[in-house]
This record gives C-alpha cells, sequence and structure tokens, in this order.
C-alpha cells in the first residue's frame, strides 16, 4: 500500500472522531448495581478522507447500502478495530488499520484506516 507519499498536512481536512467503547457501573438511578456503556472520545484530529466503493444489496424487500471510506492521519498509538471513527456525525466500523511511514519526510508516521458504514459490528 502506497499511499501516504502523496498525502501532505494540508490534505488533512476532514475533522474525525476515533470512539471507543467504555463502561461504567450506575449508582442507583433505575438500574442499580448495573453497568453503563457509552461511546467515549479515543481521539479527535483531522484526516485525509477518501471515498474507496460503495454497494446495494436487495435482500428481503429492502435495499441494503454499504459504503467505504479510507481514512489517513497522523499516526497515534493505541487504535483497535472494535473502535468507531465518526466522520460528519457519522459512525464508521474500522475493518482495517494500517501503519505507514512517509517515504518522502524524516519519519512521519501515518495511519490508514478503512471504515465501512452501513453495517451492524
Amino acid at each position: 500500500m502506497k499511499c501516504c507519499a502523496l498525502v501532505s498536512i494540508g490534505d488533512l481536512r476532514t475533522p474525525v472522531s476515533f470512539k471507543r467503547l467504555t463502561t461504567a457501573a450506575t449508582t442507583g438511578t433505575g438500574n442499580e448495581g448495573g453497568t453503563s456503556m457509552s461511546f467515549a472520545v479515543l481521539r479527535a484530529t483531522r484526516a485525509q478522507v477518501v471515498a474507496a466503493s460503495g454497494r446495494e444489496v436487495y435482500a428481503g424487500d429492502r435495499v441494503e447500502a454499504r459504503a467505504m471510506y479510507r481514512v489517513t492521519c497522523r499516526y497515534f498509538p493505541g487504535l483497535l478495530e472494535r473502535d468507531l471513527v465518526e466522520i460528519g456525525g457519522v459512525d464508521y466500523n474500522i475493518r482495517r488499520i494500517v501503519a505507514m511511514n512517509d517515504d518522502k519526510s524524516m519519519g512521519t508516521k501515518w495511519l490508514v484506516v478503512d471504515a465501512e458504514r452501513g453495517v451492524a459490528k
């Protein structure tokens, strides 16, 4: 995969947020002794977002639309495939994460994330 040689810092225009599912114990408000689950922002940054592919499938008299996007941002550690990426207020499932070094600069590292919209995880 050789996409990062063409990415410059000016291409990182789209604000994105990487989110992770967290759990917390509740304290007696309706669900006593239970746990609450929510998504916490792991990292908010800017990225280059490119539409990769899309498809529509007819199943059970319904149209199921799926879209793939390639998100390229500066490297940060700790991102997992079970996390989500939010682009323009819409959550996308992460399908693949690749960490890459830039060929033209002094060790700049990039994350290339393939994200999919339209399916349950």
